[in-house]
């Protein structure tokens, strides 16, 4: 490829650092399925998967996806591992589970105090209640727990995020300003 370039009068090529997406599933109710025997599950209890799904996701649209251990249902908890993330050489980041508006769903409020709502809830079944937010100038978005949901949102927020921050203009034929 490169002397294609070369041989028709092209020296320099922009190009742009892959973004970094940091995956961060939450809830006190997941175990690791490299280490959880599903024989042994106790009530309540549920194999993350999640964040193996959205990281080949990621992974293939052209970012690179970074995947953190759970994070048990803790708001402070919650509030600094975004935090520090944030903080660091991430470019995104999502957690996985904890978007709705229920008593142990923690994505809303840590958002609120770390930086800016955008979207809480959109017209996309299942996905409902997706969040997409601002943190320090990065994207945020709390991804709903249940799988199928998780997959639909990736698709339709996430990806094409990470389309536009690599500077792909097309996606499966639309096109994103």
């Amino acid at each position: 490829m490169h002397r294609r370039l070369i041989a028709g009068g092209i020296y320099q090529v922009p190009v742009r650092r892959k973004p970094r997406v940091l995956i961060i599933p939450t809830g006190s109710e997941l175990v690791d399925w490299r280490t959880t025997d599903p024989k042994t599950l106790k009530p309540g209890e549920v194999l993350e998967s999640n964040a193996f799904v959205l990281e080949k996701m990621i992974q293939a649209c052209g970012a690179e996806p970074l995947r953190h251990d759970r994070v048990i249902d803790d708001l402070d908890l919650i509030r600094k591992t975004v935090a520090d993330a944030m903080a660091g050489d991430v470019d995104m980041v999502l957690t996985i589970g904890g978007s709705s508006a229920g008593s142990k769903d923690y994505a809303l409020p840590m958002l609120g105090d770390l930086g800016e709502l955008l979207v809480h809830g959109v017209t996309i079944m299942p996905g409902k209640p997706v969040i997409l937010g601002d943190i320090q100038g990065k994207p945020f978005f709390g991804i709903p727990g249940y799988p199928v949901s998780a997959i639909i949102v990736c698709e339709q927020f996430v990806l094409p995020m990470i389309k536009r921050m690599i500077g792909a203009a097309t996606i499966r034929g639309r096109r994103y300003p």
